[in-house]
């Protein structure tokens, strides 16, 4: 998968081996739909960066950078076999198998905060602040509906602007890193869940995988490049890709039938 858009940096610093959403995640989520939690406090969570990296944003991109190697080291630790086997004692191997997909999507997913993360120090500084103001406006307007489907990206791009599309992506990619990172703290910490929230992880681990990629190919497909201002750019789409699309295509029309 061939990536090309950017992403500021500042979001890596969300994802740490336990934090506190983590556990407000524990608190809640017996009383609350998952998918809606999520989309509530990833939400708030990415505002508060938004404000905290515009104080200092040389100091968010050293975190960045720092957090960017652990989430990826964490993400190898946790694709391998013995932690899927862990994760298939506890909550059954379909969340085990889930997980394992959404991990490896996770990986594709990475290369694309490893651009940013090369091409942050060779953005002027005034364009990293007008970008990350820019890209907070439009965060600001992206409508968080209840139930289990990602914000749509697509749909922004065509009835908005393509840097509206752009920042819904983002958004979602926020959401399933987050779910992915979220469930394999579960496994660590050998927490128990109810029949009920397997079931609800199970599908957000495959759909938001699905939906991410999906969009994100989607969104290659029908923008082009943007120039080297710092703005977000769409990926270049090759057959990887496609091919990503068309399974997702017809998972759901297998779905749909059974």
């Amino acid at each position: 998968m061939s990536a090309t858009m950017f992403v500021p940096p500042i979001f890596l610093t969300e994802y740490r081996e336990e934090d506190d959403m983590y556990s407000t995640l524990l608190d809640r989520m017996n009383e609350e739909k998952v998918g809606d939690l999520l989309k509530t406090l990833v939400f708030e969570e990415s505002m508060q960066s938004f404000e905290m990296t515009l104080q200092n944003i040389n100091k968010a991109y050293q975190k960045a950078v720092t957090s960017f190697s652990k989430l990826t080291d964490l993400v190898d630790d946790f694709h391998n076999e013995n932690f899927l086997d862990r994760t298939e004692n506890l909550y059954g191997p379909v969340l085990s198998s889930n997980l394992s997909y959404a991990l490896n999507s996770l990986r594709k997913l990475l290369s694309i905060f490893s651009l940013s993360i090369r091409q942050w120090p060779l953005i002027p500084d005034q364009t990293k602040r007008s970008s990350i103001n820019e890209l907070r406006d439009r965060f600001r307007e992206i409508s968080i509906s209840e139930g289990n489907n990602l914000p749509d990206a697509v749909q922004a791009a065509e009835s908005k602007s393509e840097e509206h599309g752009m920042a819904v992506l983002l958004f979602d990619i926020m959401l399933f890193m987050t779910m992915t990172m979220f469930v394999s703290f579960l496994v660590t910490k050998e927490l128990s869940l109810t029949e009920e929230k397997i079931d609800e992880s199970e599908r957000l681990l495959r759909n938001w995988a699905q939906e991410t990629l999906t969009q994100l190919t989607l969104l290659g497909a029908a923008n082009n490049a943007a120039p080297e201002t710092g703005r977000l750019r769409a990926i270049i789409v090759d057959n990887e890709d496609k091919e990503i699309v068309e399974s997702v295509f017809l998972s759901s029309v297998d779905e749909a039938v059974g």
